[in-house]
């Protein structure tokens, strides 16, 4: 059985739901972590449908973050959109060091946008 990426949906909302009771970690780090694996659950999601709907095929490089949006441009733009808003939040989540501007709203907002690509885009 293949690994269902929604199980990193679960695990982002059940970090930003329960990040107070998550000792000696920062909640800020926790958050972190939350918006990251919102990103991947609608990534690989996205990957997954573009491979048996759309033809795609991985090219299993760096690049394919891009190249998945690169499907969705055309037919689905706003999909590539929210992939891309994604990406950068996460990108930010997980290479910047300043503080993150409310990375609350930041996780609750990632997991709003990936929620609601998984859900418009059925496997």
């Amino acid at each position: 059985m293949s690994f269902h990426w929604g199980s990193y949906l679960d695990l982002a909302k059940f970090l930003t739901n329960n990040k107070e009771q998550i000792p000696d970690i920062s909640q800020e780090a926790i958050l972190r972590c939350a918006v990251s694996r919102a990103y991947y659950a609608a990534f690989c999601h996205a990957r997954d449908y573009a491979i048996q709907k759309l033809g795609y095929t991985r090219d299993k490089s760096s690049n394919e973050h891009s190249s998945v949006r690169r499907c969705y441009e055309k037919d689905m733009a706003d999909i590539a959109n929210k992939l891309e808003q994604l990406h950068g939040w996460r990108k930010t989540c997980d290479y910047e060091t300043q503080p993150i501007f409310n990375p609350m709203l930041k996780a609750t907002n990632a997991i709003r946008e990936a929620d609601n690509l998984i859900k418009r885009l059925k496997i």
